[in-house]
C-alpha cells in the first residue's frame, strides 16, 4: 500500500483565510486561531480535520479557538 502525502501548510492557511481566523500567539503544540462565530469555527475545524496529515480540535475553554496541529 502506497501512502499518501499529507497535505501543505498552504491548504491549512487557505482553510483559516476562507474563514476569517485569526492565529494567536502562545500555541505551544501547534497553531492557535480564534474565528468570528461558532459556524466558522466548526466549518474551518471540519475542512481541516479532512486534509491528510492534519487536526483540528475545538479549544477546551476559548469560544471560537480552534487547535491545529499537523500529525
Amino acid at each position: 500500500m502506497v501512502e499518501q502525502p499529507h497535505a501543505p501548510t498552504t491548504a491549512v492557511i487557505e482553510v483559516i483565510k476562507t474563514f476569517r481566523g485569526t492565529e494567536e500567539l502562545g500555541g505551544t503544540d501547534g497553531w492557535l486561531v480564534t474565528f468570528d462565530c461558532q459556524s466558522d469555527c466548526q466549518n474551518a475545524t471540519s475542512l481541516i480535520n479532512m486534509l491528510l496529515g492534519w487536526k483540528a480540535e475545538p479549544h477546551p475553554n476559548i469560544k471560537h479557538m480552534v487547535c491545529i496541529e499537523g500529525v
